[in-house]
């Protein structure tokens, strides 16, 4: 992104999510302090967001039920995975 050009949808979706560098973020900040646009696009992401976790909250999660064995066995094989690809 040029300074001064608007960002791309990713680009503020990433600077909401704390993904981009300092120095990319920094930019997004710095046009998003000028763009009353951006800022709009920023304040729908960050509310879609919001509102996807209080539907997941009220309506997902409560109707999940636990594996038929509990999460020990899931959480041993997703650790034994883990530890072959060298991730911890």
């Amino acid at each position: 992104m040029e300074m001064g050009s608007t960002p791309a949808r990713e680009q503020l979706l990433l600077q909401v999510d704390r993904e981009l560098s300092p120095r990319e973020a920094a930019r997004i900040e710095a046009h998003l302090g000028a763009c009353w646009s951006c800022r709009a696009r920023v304040s729908k992401i960050e509310k879609a967001i919001a509102d996807f976790i209080d539907f997941d909250s009220a309506v997902l999660t409560p109707h999940l039920s636990s594996p038929p064995n509990g999460w020990q066995p899931f959480d041993r094989k997703l650790q034994q995975v883990a530890a072959k690809s060298g991730r911890r």
